[in-house]
């Protein structure tokens, strides 16, 4: 990359770690406030909507945001057919969600769940109107602006929901999700000011469906895969297992989103730029993958560790279920690493088929275990199904990126090994001081000493061994030339 690229990649990626950390501390927060008020069933009736809604958004999704990055636009006709084909999207699905909400219910075998779907439905309406220019501050990698409208929108969501929880219950959650949804609406348009108009061009709207869709089946794909395994619970298991099932997936999952969040987002416009490069688009990739292997590796071991004490001391006797099952979740976050880099490459450069092709092996891997396993094993065979799904697609993921870039995978042995090493200190950092120390201060100090005990390791194996870890960094952030030992800067 040029350096000018390198170092606005940089500061997207501190501000995309800014966002994400805030909006998932703040749904942390309200996941654990509001596990103190509601219960189980409250989730889960709360979990049908939520599926029911992701289902329909990914059904009519057709990529608009991520083919004007990937294939930028300015033109006022392109841009206004862009936010003409979202909105009017958006109203399709709230209608359907209205009139087939009974059926929905009937499918999960969960009537009173008939309004809840409803009423979802309306802050996807609120989404869709956003400003379309927010795909322009993706592309050029302003994401200090989208960090604002991220944590802004999480903060409204969550003080609604906490403060409706004890007299409305699982509605306090639906009504904070349509506050965050309107609190979206009207900062898009603070942060990308734009005159929307109604208007339909076929010649603008050819330009989107050939990149969208197959955003357009990813997305498909993967509410699939979330909601037929929800489905299965609830019919085999019960809804209050289903609601076990949430709270871990949005616990369990929590360190891998963070991550491929920050690094994948940030990614995809970077490869955009770079498709018609393929040395500087390999150089990229194996930047990215020891990155995600770096951050991800040692995240996911120490989460897993710290899971029994989050659990006990912060959720409540009443979630011991949620343990297992959210270890096994991380786990396979762990395993899917390879195919979490390849994604972001595959947008980028304008294939996003072969994305595709790996989802539906996903699919097809998890529905078929989780309908035996679910049976025999519970909410655990649930967490071996997605550990079974994911390990399946890595072996497609690796061959897709070496028949793309040139030996994407030379010389990153020593550097995975080291960052592997350094993980297993931090676990016994963790579970040495989680024996020691009980409750939140007890989480809070293994959480912080193991990820310094990875960081010093990483360091001292980088310094001895010359593993070029720093040196991969100080591109995009150059204040690390500074640190001692930095390596030369790379071309």
């Amino acid at each position: 990359m040029s350096r000018q690229l390198a170092r606005r990649a940089g500061s997207a990626v501190v501000w995309r770690s800014i966002a994400l950390a805030g909006e998932k501390l703040i749904f942390l927060v309200r996941l654990v406030i509001l596990a103190r008020i509601l219960v189980p069933e409250d989730f889960g009736l709360v979990a049908i909507g939520m599926a029911s809604m992701v289902l329909m958004v990914s059904l009519t999704d057709l990529g608009v945001v991520s083919a004007l990055v990937q294939q930028p636009s300015t033109d006022k006709n392109h841009l206004d057919t862009a936010w003409t084909i979202s909105v009017l999207r958006g109203l399709m699905v709230m209608v359907v969600l209205v009139l087939a909400a009974p059926q929905i219910a009937a499918a999960f075998g969960e009537p009173a769940a008939e309004p809840f779907v409803q009423a979802i439905g309306f802050t996807v309406l609120l989404r869709s109107a956003a400003s379309i220019r927010i795909a322009h501050l993706n592309r050029e990698l302003h994401f200090g602006s989208l960090a604002m409208i991220g944590i802004a929108t999480a903060t409204i969501n969550t003080v609604v929901a906490v403060a409706l929880a004890p007299g409305m219950g699982a509605w306090s959650l639906v009504l904070g999700s349509i506050a965050g949804a309107f609190t979206f609406l009207a900062a898009s348009f603070l942060a990308a000011p734009y005159a929307p108009r109604f208007r339909y061009s076929r010649e603008a709207a050819d330009s989107i469906m050939r990149f969208g869709r197959w955003i357009f089946l990813i997305g498909i794909i993967a509410v699939l895969s979330d909601t037929l395994l929800r489905l299965i619970i609830a019919r085999k298991l019960g809804v209050a297992e289903l609601g076990l099932f949430f709270m871990a997936a949005r616990l369990g999952f929590l360190p891998a989103q963070l991550i491929t969040e920050i690094v994948g987002t940030v990614a995809f416009p970077v490869y955009a730029r770079l498709q018609f490069d393929r040395e500087k688009a390999t150089n990229m990739y194996r930047r990215v993958l020891i990155a995600t292997t770096a951050l991800m590796v040692p995240a996911c071991v120490v989460f897993a560790c710290l899971v029994p004490s989050l659990v006990s001391d912060l959720l409540g006797e009443r979630w011991q279920g949620t343990v297992v099952i959210m270890q096994l979740l991380i786990l396979s976050s762990m395993i899917g690493i390879l195919g979490d880099s390849v994604a972001p490459l595959l947008k980028g450069i304008g294939q996003p088929e072969k994305i595709a092709w790996m989802d539906s092996w996903q699919l097809f891997v998890l529905v078929t275990s989780a309908w035996f396993l679910v049976d025999r094993l519970g909410l655990a065979g649930a967490g071996l199904a997605w550990i079974m799904s994911i390990a399946a697609t890595q072996i497609l993921a690796f061959v897709y990126a070496r028949r793309l870039l040139d030996a994407p995978f030379r010389d990153l042995s020593r550097a995975i090994l080291a960052i592997m090493l350094s993980s297993v200190l931090a676990a016994g950092v963790a579970i040495g001081v989680v024996g020691t120390l009980s409750g939140l201060p007890g989480i809070l100090i293994a959480g912080a000493g193991s990820m310094l005990a990875t960081v010093l390791m990483m360091a001292v194996l980088d310094t001895s061994f010359h593993l070029g870890l720093r040196e991969t960094l100080v591109e995009p952030f150059p204040w690390i030339r500074r640190l001692p030992g930095s390596g030369r800067r790379f071309d």
